[in-house]
């Protein structure tokens, strides 16, 4: 049973269950609006979201000479380096359109995780109240559009909307980190929950997942989608359950695995 918990430890400090949650969100996309499933972007997203991930998690941690290297912080290294080298062998099939996006989120994400200068302590995360907008924006990037020269709705307004969707629903699963996050994130990051309260997070969350509804109802009125299909309306309600449920003492794995997990459920309804 222990070895079973840290393997399953493993694989959420690793970043391996994030990266296949974007991989799932993009995948969404590309089943529901594009020509193909381009299974080499798919993992191209993969793998730099992987190693995207653990350099934010672990590059100012390992910068400090100070700190005793783990076999488990040594295992994430390895993988990370791996996902680096795959990534970067995955680029060459990349058209100028994905490789412009991949380098504008590469810089977004290095002013995330590292200083502007060296002498500095300030980044893009350590930013009053900037840190989840930062965050939205990549994740809707690399899922709106880097797949864009695939989609089968050529409207700037359809895109719009995708980006705008996606954008809101990144912010939502964010909510209850924040709020699990609220004693021990540093006050100057000025979060939501920090700054109005957990009660008052929640309806901002249940607010923006009405938004997200709505949009789904302008595309289908807009651009002769299906009508609203099973898989988006049991999301949404998914996606109220858990802002509903995040709190303060919640259980361990709750946001990391089952919030940002809901992606995968939902490219797994699709499939099915």
């Amino acid at each position: 049973m222990k070895l079973l918990r840290e393997i399953f430890d493993f694989y959420i400090d690793s970043s391996i269950h994030v990266s296949i949650a974007v991989l799932s969100l993009q995948a969404v996309i590309m089943i529901k609006y594009c020509s193909i499933i381009n299974n080499e972007l798919l993992l191209f997203t993969f793998f730099s979201t992987l190693f995207a991930y653990n350099f934010i998690k672990y590059a100012q941690y390992l910068i400090d000479y100070n700190n005793r290297i783990s076999n488990k912080l040594k295992a994430i290294i390895f993988i990370s380096i791996i996902s680096l080298l795959l990534l970067l062998f995955l680029s060459v099939k990349l058209s100028l359109y994905e490789l412009i996006i991949t380098l504008l989120t590469g810089i977004i994400t290095f002013l995330y995780a590292i200083p502007f200068f060296v002498s500095s302590n300030s980044n893009l995360r350590g930013i009053k109240g900037l840190k989840i907008y930062v965050v939205g924006l990549v994740w809707t990037l690399i899922i709106v559009l880097l797949p864009l020269e695939y989609l089968e709705y050529s409207s700037l307004y359809f895109i719009l909307a995708n980006f705008i969707q996606i954008y809101l629903y990144v912010l939502i699963a964010i909510i209850p980190f924040e709020i699990r996050d609220i004693e021990i994130d540093d006050k100057r990051l000025s979060t939501i929950p920090q700054k109005i309260g957990v009660k008052r997070t929640k309806i901002i969350g249940l607010t923006m997942i009405l938004a997200f509804a709505l949009i789904e109802l302008l595309k289908i009125s807009l651009f002769n989608i299906n009508s609203m299909s099973f898989d988006f309306i049991l999301v949404v309600l998914l996606m109220v359950f858990m802002i509903f449920n995040a709190n303060e003492k919640q259980k361990k794995y709750y946001s990391s695995f089952w919030v940002e997990g809901l992606p995968i459920i939902w490219v797994i309804i699709l499939f099915f």
